[in-house]
């Protein structure tokens, strides 16, 4: 019976140390990716690029979506309301 719990918890034991080294070896391959990407990869790439200024007319739909989102930020318009009955 004493040599059945030293068994199990030689079994546990072995166990967590197994994860602990897996997880650790996860990580630092994790990590060794991450710094090969940002050693490699162009600079400032993360920032999105400006926008280039177009010759292209405006859509008349897009004006009216402008319109309405300069009446949002003036305050001037107001939520639809559902009709009373």
């Amino acid at each position: 019976m004493p040599w059945e719990i030293v068994a199990i918890w030689a079994i546990v034991i072995v166990t967590l140390t197994w994860f602990r080294r897996d997880e650790e070896r996860l990580r630092s391959h994790r990590l060794a990716e991450q710094a090969r990407y940002f050693a490699t990869a162009s600079r400032y790439r993360h920032r999105p690029e400006t926008p280039k200024q177009t010759a292209e007319p405006i859509p008349a739909q897009a004006l009216v979506h402008r319109h309405y989102l300069d009446l949002l930020k003036s305050g001037a318009a107001m939520a639809p309301q559902a009709p009373r009955t």
